[in-house]
């Protein structure tokens, strides 16, 4: 963006304006694809979401967090 010394007044602010409203209009798009993106999610079935949003190692970092040390992996048991 050109500085104020460089234009005059009125284009400096033409070109602030301008740039703002594109910068506006960026962000009105990306948050309506979001926006979008949510609504097909919450419709998705429990394990559907969960493949496709939750990662494994979340799962078991939770586990860890809540149950102390539970197994590092899916498939291991725990005796007891």
């Amino acid at each position: 963006m050109p500085s104020p010394t460089d234009l005059g007044l009125a284009e400096f602010i033409s070109a602030l304006v301008g740039e703002s409203m594109d910068a506006i209009a960026s962000s009105l798009v990306e948050q309506e694809l979001r926006r979008s993106e949510m609504s097909v999610a919450v419709n998705l079935d429990l394990e559907t979401f969960a493949a496709s949003y939750v990662l494994d190692s979340e799962v078991w970092a939770r586990e860890r967090e809540v149950l102390g040390s539970p197994p590092e992996g899916p498939g291991l048991e725990v005796d007891g």
